[in-house]
């Protein structure tokens, strides 16, 4: 069974063509398009364009896939989390509460060969009060050799 996101505005761009089963992400970790297996390269604004769909679409077993063990995760607006578990229960209490989130990337670039720098901007509804909020900022997304994400650095602007 392949998977895509169904939600994601990535879907139809050429380097989003399919994504791997359960099965073989839990082996693999990532969507395959985005690792050449013969040069062990990989595309680090695809797989961040990839994580954020996955995010959007509220896919955390795809989101669970990107991260490494060992992920480090900093956000001014949470502090530091340390490890997949961690990250991963930070991501869950924060859609609980912000359920609606839309979020755009306005740009991805890449930083060097396992880096990759998005501007982005969301709107979502605080579901404990009622009121919308806005945020824009941007995030650093680093890779391993393999393509699974080992850091993640977020500032809001």
């Amino acid at each position: 069974m392949l998977r895509q996101l169904s939600r994601s505005r990535f879907t139809p761009s050429a380097w989003a063509r399919e994504w791997v089963s359960i099965t073989e992400l839990n082996k693999a970790r990532i969507p395959r398009d985005f690792v050449s297996e013969r040069e062990m390269t990989i595309d680090p604004v695809a797989l961040t364009a990839a994580y954020h769909a996955a995010i959007n679409a509220l896919d955390f077993e795809m989101v669970d896939g990107f991260f490494a063990a060992n992920v480090v995760y900093h956000s001014d607006g949470i502090g530091s989390l340390y490890g997949r578990a961690s990250v991963m229960s930070s991501f869950k209490s924060y859609f609980e509460r912000f359920a609606d989130q839309t979020a755009t990337d306005e740009k991805i670039e890449q930083m060097d060969p396992r880096a990759a720098r998005a501007i982005w901007t969301l709107t979502a509804t605080d579901t404990s009060t009622g009121e919308p909020i806005q945020r824009r900022g941007e995030e650093i997304v680093t890779f391993d050799e393999a393509g699974t994400i080992i850091k993640v650095y977020v500032v809001d602007y």
